[in-house]
């Protein structure tokens, strides 16, 4: 009988111990968001909602007895303390309790060190916090001398992006990014990036010569005598000057380049200028003879400006009409021609003044054809 009532007197204290174990686990889910795997201590805090979770258990420290210990990233002013749990869904103890939470200053690395045992000289008794130094690696940029190539941290901590910026030299292209795994570069901003390892960085670049440009045919027509002076072949994009000269005897009556009649523009001028298309070119020049009693015009500048006149060549008699341009404004002034082989016309009547420190005016010589 006596074994019976021990047997019962076990068994009604074992109900009650189960009863008062799953209220109290109950009550220690209260607030818990995530269930961690089994017993231990925990970092519990602002951090993870104050919820017993796998991820902030702390561990072992093996260099030191009875210590455990647990690495993370900590935002500024974040809160926190250690508890002690079964499985994951009761707190049974506080670290300190009662006490103030520990308070973090900046956001960065920080292991905390934790006896359950208690120290003294630690934080609350219980647990050492201390910041982590992350540490930084170099980055060095190497050129073969044909362009020049700037990174941008120097130094960076494993997973920064470094940008490096690269200009090649005039004539030149980039060829070559050897020292980094995941290199990427956009040609259009001249960058490359790389994402920092957790050691140091020597990128070695070369450049190579641009390809020659693809060139166009320039293509001459020459009616009478006289000759153009123009470049047979020329790259897109480059100025190409046109020169016409008359033979002796002869004047330029029409230039034309793909067509369009740039006659004015060359007498007005001297020359003509175009910008070389991403094609062949004709460039046309027509010389007529002067005929006998005409004489030729050629117009002498003068200072700043432009001038010419409304023909090449004229009769004693003709009225010639000399166009003036700058940076005042245009101006046109008319002179009878004379028969006299060698006369200077006459200047116009309206010379002006185009700057304070100079007068241009306009004159016109006749040449008797040969």
């Amino acid at each position: 009988m006596t074994v019976n009532g021990s047997l019962r007197t076990t068994k009604r204290g074992l109900s009650m111990l189960i009863a008062l174990l799953m209220l109290f686990g109950m009550f220690g889910m209260v607030g818990s968001t995530a269930k961690a795997d089994g017993a231990g201590y925990y970092l519990v805090g602002s951090m993870n909602g104050w919820a017993v979770n796998e991820t902030y258990q702390l561990t072992e420290n093996p260099g030191q007895t009875g210590e455990y210990w647990i690495t993370l990233d900590l935002a500024a002013n974040a809160e926190f303390k250690i508890v002690y749990s079964n499985d994951g869904s009761d707190r049974t103890t506080w670290y300190p309790d009662p006490g103030d939470n520990y308070v973090i200053g900046e956001a960065g690395s920080y292991t905390v060190y934790f006896r359950p045992a208690g120290n003294g000289a630690w934080a609350n008794g219980y647990f050492y916090v201390a910041k982590n130094t992350i540490p930084t690696y170099a980055v060095t940029v190497t050129t073969d001398g044909n362009g020049t190539a700037v990174a941008d941290p120097t130094e960076a901590k494993a997973g920064d992006i470094v940008t490096v910026t690269i200009t090649p030299n005039e004539g030149y292209m980039l060829d070559t990014v050897t020292g980094a795994d995941d290199w990427a570069y956009d040609e259009t901003t001249g960058t490359g990036t790389f994402t920092m390892p957790a050691e140091d960085v020597t990128l070695s670049i070369t450049f190579k010569e641009l390809p020659p440009a693809t060139q166009h045919n320039i293509k001459t027509l020459i009616t009478g005598e006289g000759t153009v002076d123009v470049p047979a072949k020329v790259a897109e994009g480059e100025t190409v000057t046109v020169t016409a000269t008359p033979a002796t005897g002869y004047t330029l009556r029409a230039l034309k380049v793909n067509g369009q009649d740039v006659t004015a523009a060359y007498l007005a001028n001297g020359s003509y200028s175009f910008t070389m298309p991403a094609s062949s070119v004709t460039v046309e020049a027509v010389f007529d003879e002067v005929p006998e009693g005409e004489y030729t015009i050629r117009v002498v500048v003068f200072g700043l400006g432009t001038a010419f006149a409304d023909k090449t060549t004229a009769e004693p008699g003709d009225t010639v009409t000399i166009t003036t341009e700058d940076s005042i404004g245009t101006y046109s002034a008319s002179s009878r021609s004379t028969a006299s082989d060698r006369a200077r016309a006459s200047r116009p009547s309206r010379c002006r003044r185009r700057t304070s420190r100079s007068t241009s005016c306009l004159s016109a010589r006749r040449t008797r054809s040969i």
